[in-house]
């Protein structure tokens, strides 16, 4: 048993709040408490809006309101907190707790007049000094906790809170603190009076923003790379998966494309050029696959029409003599997924496509050559550097896509891959979930649970998808029996507030906040297994969930620790 926290998530920048959610969470002196964080408070006495750090329910003892400095310099200077290295003045913290306490108190006073022989406190917590826990004219020493509470928190808080209510009968009322009625029964009345004001209508919005906002922060923290190169005319990136090779290229392509400059992005999936034109149109930028791109090509120079069924149509081009007219070449040509696409294969399209081609010419490629050739494209770095001279080679090995708990998943179960040199994403996350699903059992129950955990957790319907090593070409009829059904749809024709469906294949270079893995069984004699092991392991950003039978669970306990 542990405290019950409101949100179940902690989503902030303050380290002193990651610690005491952790420590208030997982004590198991608090396994009655209901704990609010980052509570924001629409009707604040003196401002529009405010927002409670932590708001403490104790059953027995009352409500305690909390504001968390994580500081490691508080200077108080003639009345005026200088916080960190801020130069501009703050508000006392005590005021802040003091405001919010109010503004809590009124609002549940007018709902809930019975909760008027409550015990409201204010107090801050300095998690990262020592600051002195002495009565001052502005503030009492029991309302002060530092950086030494740490060690002992729960106690620290109680004690503190009964130092408080001898204060309030001494100065105030001498009956303040007899509330043993305050119990389970009345805290969820003040959780349903707060919540729904405060947090409920904006709370799952809000939480995808942070979430967009986190990656996105992270992967710009990766541009530097290309501001280092900006002076070289060709350069290949190479790094593992997440360390944002694609979000790179469409950002080179997004700066060289305002210069004026004629710009092509080649990548191998349909899928992600979908998905990268999506991010980015101009008129002097085209992002297509490289067999899209080499069958418009055959198309102009053969006389017959080439079959509409696009493998088809692949598998009869020539692609040795395949040659781009002066007309459609470029000035820049990015290549992504170029494990892929930078090979013998595609060089003479690659070549012809670029003005003063591969040699002279200017270009960027992105790939991964260590884990994810899946389509046989062997040695392609030492092929375009016997072709076309020695392209400088730069790294990037930074994961800013996954939680660092899917990272760590992802390593032990494929110690052989490649490893990142560090994690951007380091906040607490749960860690991956491993379902081992019993012989004879239905497995849609164990799938419906998992969705209904990642939505409880205020992930949307598209921020699902389910990937597999099998085509599932409906997947609303082959899980039927699924109370979610109706939400399913394959990758391709998904619409809005739907859970993709997907092979591990087609879902390469992409993302979804969260992962449901299934039928990896079939993957046991594939000669890519870890690889697409490894890609599918990969594309999950925040939560990843693998439902597994005996024969994938025994596959995957053998794969930890071998060779690929």
């Amino acid at each position: 048993m542990m405290a019950r926290m409101i949100p179940n998530y902690c989503i902030t920048e303050s380290p002193g709040e990651k610690k005491l959610y952790n420590l208030i969470r997982d004590n198991p002196l608090t396994k009655d408490w209901v704990v609010l964080h980052s509570l924001h408070i629409a009707n604040h006495v003196s401002k529009a809006k405010g927002e409670a750090d932590f708001v403490l329910l104790i059953p027995n003892y009352g409500i305690a309101i909390f504001e968390v400095k994580s500081h490691k310099t508080i200077n108080v200077t003639s009345g005026s907190w200088y916080l960190g290295s801020d130069k501009i003045a703050h508000e006392s913290p005590f005021v802040q707790s003091e405001k919010a306490m109010f503004s809590i108190r009124e609002k549940l006073h007018e709902r809930l007049s019975y909760l008027k022989s409550v015990t409201f406190l204010n107090m801050c917590w300095f998690t990262e000094v020592p600051f002195p826990k002495e009565d001052t004219f502005e503030w009492q020493g029991w309302q002060v906790l530092n950086s030494n509470d740490l060690e002992t928190p729960i106690d620290s808080v109680l004690n503190s809170f009964k130092s408080g209510v001898k204060h309030l009968q001494k100065t105030v009322n001498s009956r303040i603190g007899h509330i043993s009625s305050f119990g389970q029964v009345q805290i969820e009345a003040v959780i349903n009076c707060l919540r729904p004001d405060f947090e409920f209508v904006m709370s799952e919005k809000q939480v995808r923003s942070q979430r967009r906002e986190e990656l996105i922060k992270f992967v710009e923290d990766q541009y530097e790379a290309l501001d280092l190169i900006s002076s070289i005319p060709r350069v290949i990136f190479k790094g593992p998966a997440g360390t944002g090779k694609s979000l790179l290229a469409i950002e080179m392509a997004r700066r060289t494309s305002l210069e004026g400059k004629k710009v092509r992005l080649l990548c191998f999936n349909t899928l992600l050029a979908a998905y990268l034109r999506s991010q980015y149109q101009n008129q002097d930028l085209e992002i297509l696959t490289i067999d899209a791109f080499a069958y418009r090509i055959a198309s102009l120079n053969t006389k017959e029409p080439l079959p509409k069924n696009p493998i088809e149509a692949i598998n009869m081009i020539n692609f040795e003599t395949l040659w781009v007219p002066q007309e459609f070449r470029v000035d820049f040509l990015i290549i992504d997924e170029a494990q892929d696409t930078l090979n013998s294969k595609y060089f003479s399209l690659l070549d012809s496509s670029l003005e003063r081609g591969l040699s002279a010419g200017k270009w960027i490629a992105f790939g991964d050559f260590d884990s994810q050739q899946i389509y046989g494209s062997q040695d392609s770095l030492e092929s375009v550097k016997e072709k076309f001279g020695d392209i400088p080679l730069a790294s990037l090995s930074k994961n800013c896509r996954n939680v660092i708990q899917i990272g760590h998943f992802v390593a032990g179960i494929l110690s052989s891959m490649p490893r990142w040199s560090s994690f951007l994403r380091t906040s607490d996350n749960p860690d991956p979930r491993f379902i081992s699903i019993p012989p004879n059992t239905d497995m849609v129950p164990m799938l419906d649970e998992v969705i209904g955990e990642f939505r409880s957790q205020y992930f949307s319907w598209d921020e699902i998808v389910v990937l597999s090593p099998l085509q599932i070409p409906n997947p609303a009829d082959v899980f039927s029996q699924s109370k979610y059904s109706s939400k399913f749809s394959v990758i391709d024709s998904r619409q809005s507030g739907k859970i993709g469906f997907s092979t591990i294949g087609r879902f390469k270079g992409l993302e979804s906040s969260c992962v449901i893995a299934l039928d990896l069984e079939q993957l046991e004699n594939w000669s890519t297994k870890n690889e697409l092991l490894y890609i599918l392991f990969t594309r999950a950003t925040d939560r990843l969930a693998t439902l597994a039978n005996n024969h994938a669970r025994a596959m995957l306990i053998k794969t930890v620790g071998n060779s690929k």
